[in-house]
């Protein structure tokens, strides 16, 4: 009886199982209804298959840098877009991820991701002056790297984009210059020219991406925190000085602006310099009361002198005034001498 029943209940499982298999191969499956599926196998990433590639080091030789389609100090090639949003955003992905080519930037990444940071809108809390030091950190740490591709996917995408052409002079912009061991370093500077930049805009909080240089971050006013800035012979040449406006018309003299911290010597005011007067020189104190008084008799004034003769005038002369004054005496003659001429030249006080 007990096999009977056991028999009876595996050819009912199996007709179910058939009639199931019927309904799926024909598409009349319930709507809601779905048989059960083995869980789909989260995608893993070995180490071995992603490298890290600094784009701001191609090619590894920075001096044959070609100046039609590198630049020197960026943090890569251009742009592969300089106004279609989605380009720039799956251009930025495959230079952050492995992508198509295994590859990706750590001190790219790490440089957006303390950009963002240094607004507040990051989990993580990354510096300027840490960028080198957090690219290190999660090309080590993968999941942690994960992460921080995640929250930057979801800052940008989150944000209002817009495009920006133009860099004021003086704007501070973050640049990468190699190590001499294969690793890029990011550091600091002026900006040279100016160019298309990628703007995310988060309320009061923006975000810029230099798209003609890689996807520098740039600031139109330098922030507090940087990294420092480059001194080695590979580093970007320093920002040509900022000229004075040039007017065209209704123009008033341009004045150089000056520092009021400083001392007037250093703006040009004073020949000698700022500072408190004190005379150092030696001497001994005086009191008033003691000092010498002048005498109590009135001062007397001396004569005016004689008014000065009237200056003669040419177009109507006067006659000369007769000098009252009498001549002097004639001179004395010389006494001459009696001997006879002996045609020697008698000497002073000698008779030949």
């Amino acid at each position: 009886m007990g096999n009977t029943i056991r028999r009876r209940w595996s050819a009912a499982l199996l007709l179910i199982g058939g009639g199931l298999a019927l309904l799926l191969v024909t598409g009349l499956v319930p709507s809601g209804f779905l048989p059960w599926q083995p869980a789909a196998q989260a995608q893993t990433m070995e180490a071995s298959e992603c490298k890290v590639e600094y784009l701001a080091l191609d090619p590894a030789d920075q001096t044959k840098v070609n100046p039609d389609k590198e630049v020197q100090g960026a943090f890569g090639p251009i742009a592969a877009s300089l106004s279609d949003e989605a380009v720039i955003k799956e251009d930025l992905k495959e230079r952050r991820t492995c992508g198509t080519d295994d590859k990706f930037d750590t001190a790219l990444t790490a440089s957006h991701y303390a950009a963002w940071s240094h607004e507040g809108l990051t989990k993580h809390k990354v510096t300027l002056d840490e960028i080198d030091a957090f690219a290190a950190k999660i090309n080590a740490d993968r999941t942690l790297y994960g992460e921080v591709l995640a929250e930057l996917e979801s800052l940008e995408n989150g944000a209002n984009f817009s495009l920006e052409n133009g860099i004021p002079a003086g704007a501070m912009s973050l640049y990468m210059v190699p190590d001499g061991k294969g690793i890029a370093l990011v550091k600091s500077g002026s900006a040279l020219t100016t160019g298309t930049s990628a703007v995310f805009t988060h309320g009061d909080k923006v975000v810029r991406y230099r798209l003609d240089c890689g996807y520098q971050p740039w600031w139109p006013k330098a922030p507090k925190e940087l990294p420092p800035p480059c001194t080695g012979s590979e580093c970007v040449p320093p920002p040509p000085p900022v000229e004075p406006p040039v007017c065209t018309e209704n123009c008033e003299p341009y004045i150089e602006p000056k520092d009021p911290s400083q001392d007037p010597w250093q703006q040009g005011n004073a020949p000698e310099g700022g500072g408190v007067n004190h005379d150092p020189g030696p001497g001994t104190y005086i009191p008033p009361t003691q000092m010498e008084q002048p005498p109590e008799t009135p001062r007397v004034n001396p004569e005016p002198p004689a008014p000065a003769p009237p200056t003669p005038n040419p177009s109507n002369p006067t006659p000369p005034v007769p000098d009252p004054t009498p001549p002097p005496p004639a001179e004395p003659e010389a006494p001459k001498p009696t001997a006879p001429k002996t045609g020697c030249v008698p000497m002073p006080g000698v008779n030949c």
